[in-house]
């Protein structure tokens, strides 16, 4: 199920709530001022307080009719939030009390409010059935691996009380949020929780976590910090890798012993081109590599141009400070950067005993590298998918996906390749 927002809806819900925190629940909403809509938007009317009362005894026709535009009005914005009359729940029309319409009678904010948590209670219960779709289809493509994973089953009660737990805690997440929460839900009736936690604490926990997660491409300012620390150690890692101590981890022809390896593992595109067309022999590919750059620009570019590059995504995902280097001998502890925030990362076991196990695995990683015409700058892109793990407990339940790109930009221009920058960005999918 999925609802449409609605500005004449919140309105109304604007209203009602004031007037609960201000002891009116029985305050009679009126429809006032019509508002132009923003943005291409619909005009809506204002709600403001109507001197009509409840229960009164008997109203005058006026009032009659100024409560029938208000109901009429309210009728239509929760219609057009499920995109059709026929779409709205039944325990929706209830709580609407649709008997009551085109009779006179007022509109109050208390039966504003019961519509509002009889939509949201709707939209749980939808979230937490596809929350156990959707987890059972993880399960069914994993099968693949010849590994046994049992389908997911919940009870009606556990689906009601998985139900109550997202509608409580998924407020102010997004649609993307809310189906994650709705996953980990569904897993956590499934295969338990931490002794030391309850049901509500565990969802609730989580929510907060998933509320700080965001899509982001690379170069994007709210990830500016950590990119910022992110290059200082690029640099120092290539530092390390272009001094005589490194000398063994490179072949004659300056070619990064763990890129030769992936050469015929992984998948690389150079300049635009899939050198390997499909296969995995990986001399076509370290040919391509050597085509494209030159002698003195091979051993900075190849140790990036492979998993090399996974430890720095790694090392952020599970709150560890990335690896140090000669320059950093502490390595950089991201995770209290401005903005790491944002990645999908956890610490667990000791340092975080809500998460048993590390909340991603990172799967196939896709290469690329752009070297410019004048071959004064190349960038390396490197584009990892992987799975998000339910963690809590020792399950290793799939509860959604991730992709991450990294982007490393040389400047090729000095006499010693410089990483201009390294960037950071993630999607996610629940």
């Amino acid at each position: 199920m999925t609802v449409n927002a609605s500005v004449q809806f919140n309105s109304f819900v604007d209203f009602a709530q004031k007037s609960m925190e201000a002891g009116s629940s029985k305050a009679v909403a009126r429809a006032d001022a019509v508002e132009p809509g923003t943005g291409g938007g619909f005009a809506t009317r204002t709600i403001v307080a109507a001197p009509d009362k409840a229960f009164k005894l008997s109203r005058s026709i006026t009032d009659k009719a100024k409560n029938d535009v208000a109901r009429t009005l309210f009728q239509k914005s929760v219609i057009e939030m499920f995109g059709g009359e026929d779409r709205i729940p039944e325990s929706v029309k209830d709580a609407m009390l649709l008997k009551d319409y085109g009779a006179g009678k007022p509109l109050t904010a208390r039966r504003i409010m019961a519509v509002k948590e009889a939509i949201d209670q709707s939209l749980a219960k939808s979230a937490v059935a596809g929350g156990l779709q959707r987890v059972n289809e993880f399960q069914l493509a994993r099968q693949e691996t010849k590994r046994p994973f049992p389908p997911v089953a919940l009870t009606d009660d556990q689906m009601s009380m998985a139900a109550d737990l997202v509608e409580k805690h998924g407020k102010g997440l997004s649609e993307k949020g809310v189906k994650l929460l709705s996953n980990f839900t569904v897993t956590l009736f499934a295969c338990g929780k931490p002794a030391d936690m309850s049901l509500d604490a565990c969802v609730k926990k989580y929510a907060q976590d998933v509320s700080k997660w965001c899509d982001f491409n690379p170069g994007d300012p709210r990830f500016a910090a950590v990119d910022a620390k992110m290059t200082e150690h690029a640099r120092s890692v290539l530092d390390e890798y272009l001094s005589p101590k490194f000398n063994k981890e490179f072949d004659g022809e300056g070619l990064h012993q763990s890129f030769r390896k992936d050469a015929s593992r992984a998948s690389f595109f150079i300049n635009g081109q899939d050198p390997s067309h499909g296969t995995r022999t990986g001399d076509a590919v370290i040919e391509a590599f050597k085509q494209a750059v030159p002698r003195e620009h091979r051993r900075a570019i190849s140790s990036f141009f492979s998993q090399t590059t996974g430890g720095a995504m790694i090392g952020m995902s599970q709150q560890r400070a990335l690896f140090p280097t000669a320059g950093l001998p502490q390595g950089i502890d991201l995770s209290k950067v401005e903005g790491s925030q944002m990645l999908i990362s956890s610490a667990f076991g000791y340092d975080d005993p809500f998460y048993q196990i590390p909340k991603t695995q990172h799967n196939d990683s896709v290469y690329t590298l752009n070297v410019a015409p004048d071959g004064r700058s190349a960038k390396v892109t490197v584009e990892t998918k992987g799975d998000i793990f339910f963690a809590a407990v020792n399950c290793n339940n799939v509860v959604g996906s991730f992709a991450w790109k990294q982007e490393y930009e040389f400047d090729l221009t000095g006499d010693r390749p410089q990483i201009v920058s390294a960037k950071v960005g993630q999607t996610f999918e629940a």
